[in-house]
């Protein structure tokens, strides 16, 4: 949790040492929703912003090492982070071309769900993401919500043709009007 912590609290020195502004910032609550929920807005087609999420060769791009993707109700939904089943993601569990992308998600023994949902917006889209229930296992929802806050980031921006370090720490400055959170 510590170095979750640190990773983002670097992220938003580095964002404002870059920029002069913090861009997105999670508050921290003692007591955190089961439920994490984050949305983004990106001047790209909706299909692209599926694509991202969907395709190996552009998930590699921002988020995996070898990502597997069987486009199905069933599915292997691999980010090459060790073995299926233990942390990260598993089987897709829902999946609507273009606009909607479940999967289970593994944490710290707990199985959850990882949804995804993209919808056209003022000529581009909203990509929202729901990940949970948690139920009272507070340090994994912690945990889970600082790592998307980053991932996120590194999504909006890979979506705008910037580069982005590929690890949950390495997230580039972005503007803060562009990320909002829904809990």
């Amino acid at each position: 949790m510590t170095d979750c912590l640190w990773a983002y609290f670097t992220l938003l020195l580095k964002q404002w040492v870059e920029t002069g502004s913090t861009g997105y910032r999670l508050t921290f609550d003692p007591d955190p929703p089961s439920v994490i929920r984050f949305r983004i807005t990106c001047p790209v087609p909706a299909d692209e912003a599926f694509a991202a999420l969907t395709r190996p060769d552009r998930l590699d791009c921002w988020i995996s090492s070898g990502a597997q993707v069987e486009p199905r109700v069933g599915g292997k939904y691999s980010l090459g982070w060790g073995t299926a089943g233990e942390d990260g993601p598993g089987r897709i569990t829902a999946w609507t071309e273009g606009r909607l992308l479940a999967y289970t998600w593994f944490e710290s023994g707990r199985q959850t769900e990882v949804v995804w949902r993209i919808s056209p917006h003022d000529g581009g889209c909203t990509v929202e993401l729901e990940h949970g229930d948690f139920g009272g296992y507070t340090a994994a929802c912690l945990g889970c919500r600082l790592g998307w806050a980053d991932w996120m980031n590194v999504l909006w921006l890979h979506l705008r043709g910037r580069p982005a370090a590929r690890t949950w720490r390495g997230a580039l400055p972005f503007e803060h009007s562009r990320t909002t959170a829904l809990s």
